[in-house]
């Protein structure tokens, strides 16, 4: 158990370095970086195209990130216990 956390908390060490502060994401997917992700977007409720909503942009932190050590930990553990993983894998490579 120890050397597990030990492990973990290592290369938490490790993504804390390389991504601290790269997980950031526009709610409107179309946008790439934080100067673009300004305004308003529309989405349509359950796809029907005459039931159309505007929402505001928003740049958000992704719910899981290495903004610090103990999330960079969750994060790792959530990779290693393979629930979830496919979420992260894609933040990782938009980052």
């Amino acid at each position: 158990m120890a050397v597990t956390v030990l492990l973990i908390f290592m290369f938490g060490v490790i993504g804390v370095q390389l991504f601290k502060g790269k997980f950031f994401m526009c709610t409107d997917l179309s946008m790439d970086n934080n100067q673009t992700c300004q305004g308003e977007f529309i989405t349509y409720k359950d796809g029907d195209i005459n039931k159309p909503i505007v929402e505001e942009r928003v740049w958000e932190r992704s719910p899981f990130h290495y903004d610090n050590i103990m999330h960079a930990m969750l994060t790792l553990f959530v990779v290693a216990t393979f629930e979830g993983w496919p979420g992260i894998l894609y933040v990782s490579i938009d980052s």
